[in-house]
């Protein structure tokens, strides 16, 4: 601070110049200290002065701040609309996928199966599981109802074969197994009964020790027990009276009658088996042509048979301790298959071949 009348400098806080004596106001001296004391930062900046270098790049910071936040808001928008049309690119995909995925589909075979097993048009229902099961094998309510289909034309033996596939199908999932497998006691049960109308004893039997076999169900025990008892009553009735043993004939034959009659044995003999020559030539498919499941398990059995061998299957030892000719003293784990000539070997082939192409293996 100077001397407003000399021009000399003042001591801080002086109130007379030292040089010329002259007072100092009060108002100068307080706008000094003022001046002094006051803060930079708040001070008015004065017009026309330069911009300090710091606060042009603090301004300029701000600026650049403020259009990052801009564009990062641009991009947030883009990036929200590129994921929504991912997101219904994707539902679309998978709407198309779905309805062209072998689930759907045989889901939509199977419910056309059954609308057309209600209407009666049961070809065109076994078509349609069919296409279901192609789709997916594992479908236990396709193998149902095409085996219902079967069950009307009683093809017990077809019902039973998609049955036993579909157990083999649905192996992991118990409930599906539950349910094929009393289907499956369902049908072997139907399939006796209806023999038993016939009656075909032998074929019932046969059916139902399948049936115990695959299912082991205790009601296909009982049945069995059942039609064992209804054979031997029928036999029992078939079988000549004692009591009533009718009128003797006089023996008047001359000696060559006789004769015929011992020769006819062996003719008696023969017609004891299913196929009487097959230890003896070659057999054909035309040979098998007709013979049912039960014959064709009889006669490749028949083989061992001849030569002496025993059976496990109570049933099948039964058929054979009956026949003439049989005389069983080989147990079957010592049974040897070298004892067979080469016609044996031939046609045991050609029985098991025919049993496979008609289903019965």
């Amino acid at each position: 601070m100077y001397c407003r009348q000399c021009g000399k400098q003042l001591e801080e806080g002086a109130a007379f110049c030292a040089y010329c004596g002259t007072k100092v106001r009060q108002e100068q001296a307080q706008s000094v200290s003022g001046m002094n004391t006051m803060p930079e930062k708040s001070m008015p900046p004065l017009k026309g002065a330069a911009v300090q270098p710091g606060r042009e790049k603090k301004e300029k910071t701000t600026g650049s701040t403020a259009g990052k936040q801009r564009s990062g808001k641009g991009k947030g928008a883009i990036l929200a609309v590129t994921a929504a049309v991912i997101v219904l690119a994707a539902a679309g995909v998978g709407g198309y996928l779905f309805l062209n995925s072998d689930g759907h589909r045989s889901g939509k075979s199977l419910k056309q199966a059954q609308e057309y097993f209600e209407a009666g048009e049961y070809e065109k229902a076994a078509s349609c599981y069919e296409e279901a099961l192609k789709l997916n094998a594992g479908l236990a309510e396709a193998y149902l109802g095409l085996t219902d289909i079967y069950l009307v034309d009683r093809r017990y033996e077809e019902a039973a074969t998609l049955l036993q596939k579909g157990l083999r199908r649905t192996r992991k999932v118990q409930e599906a197994q539950k349910t094929l497998t009393n289907k499956l006691t369902e049908v072997y049960s139907g399939g006796a009964e209806d023999l038993l109308a016939i009656p075909d004893y032998a074929q019932a039997l046969a059916l139902l020790e399948e049936g115990i076999q695959v299912t082991e169900d205790s009601s296909l025990e009982q049945l069995k027990e059942n039609v064992l008892r209804m054979q031997a009553d029928s036999q029992q009735a078939d079988a000549p009276s004692v009591e009533n043993p009718g009128t003797e004939t006089p023996d008047t034959g001359t000696p060559a009658e006789s004769e015929a009659e011992t020769s006819s044995e062996p003719a008696e003999e023969e017609s004891q088996y299913i196929l009487p020559d097959s230890a003896s030539r070659y057999l054909t498919m035309e040979d098998l042509e007709g013979l049912t499941k039960e014959e064709c398990r009889i006669a490749r059995n028949e083989l061992f048979a001849r030569h002496g061998r025993l059976f496990t299957d109570e049933e099948l030892q039964a058929y054979f301790n009956q026949l003439d000719w049989y005389q069983g003293t080989i147990q079957p784990n010592d049974f040897d298959d070298s004892v067979f000539n080469e016609y044996e070997v031939a046609n045991r082939d050609l029985i098991t071949q025919f049993e496979e192409q008609q289903g019965y293996r």
